[in-house]
């Protein structure tokens, strides 16, 4: 099965994208809003609640890295949710403001905790593909069949 990488030029100038926008929550953790888009935008086409469960918990670290290590939790960033279906392919990408990093592997500017990156590797056995392009925003896809 192919999967393209598509990027986010070719995700955000698709008519049929869905586009979401807040700023860094002041608090440790996660817009829920956020989530609920991502689902919302999934459940149009699925109602297998295995697979809905599947992109909670992914699009839960997507957004929780974007607020955490990309925006370091600054209020005055925003985070950009995009989700697009491309027939049987559902892509999500979380934007942040932060500098890039390389999801095959993640740099921390200090040590690590002992489960660092595991949120990552969680999620590529829960989706199809998760990538990005050593830029501020990460990408997945998960095709249902």
């Amino acid at each position: 099965m192919l999967i393209r990488k598509l990027n986010l030029k070719k995700i955000s100038k698709n008519p049929k994208t869905s586009k979401f926008s807040f700023s860094t929550p002041e608090f440790e953790g996660y817009n829920s809003e956020g989530t609920q888009f991502i689902l919302h935008r999934f459940s149009t086409k699925v109602s297998d609640e295995g697979l809905i469960d599947d992109l909670r918990v992914v699009s839960n670290e997507f957004i929780s890295n974007a607020v955490d290590h990309g925006n370091r939790g600054d209020p005055n960033k925003k985070i950009n949710i995009f989700c697009l279906w491309v027939k049987d392919k559902f892509y999500f990408a979380v934007q942040d403001e932060g500098p890039g990093f390389d999801i095959r592997n993640p740099i921390f500017l200090s040590p690590p905790p002992p489960e660092a990156s595991l949120g990552l590797k969680y999620s590529q056995q829960r989706l199809n593909l998760i990538y990005n392009f050593n830029d501020s925003c990460s990408y997945a896809c998960k095709v249902v069949n």
